[in-house]
């Protein structure tokens, strides 16, 4: 049986010239608290899977809380 590997979050922000990113996991729950932290500072956050960058609709689904 092939062993799966977990996906790795990063959320972060990007201004004019410099990159910053706020957290670092393969947590899921952990990403979106920090997705959401960012997103209520009006910080405007990304959020790249595996080194892929999401566009804010993909991140936005991808962060939503189920059952909501």
């Amino acid at each position: 049986m092939k062993k799966q590997t977990l996906p790795c979050y990063e959320v972060f922000t990007r201004t004019d010239d410099t990159e910053k990113v706020h957290c670092t996991t393969f947590e899921k729950e952990k990403a979106r608290r920090s997705y959401h932290l960012h997103r209520a500072l009006g910080h405007n956050p990304g959020l790249r899977v595996d080194g892929q960058e999401l566009t804010i609709a993909e991140a936005d689904e991808l962060m939503k809380k189920r059952g909501a």
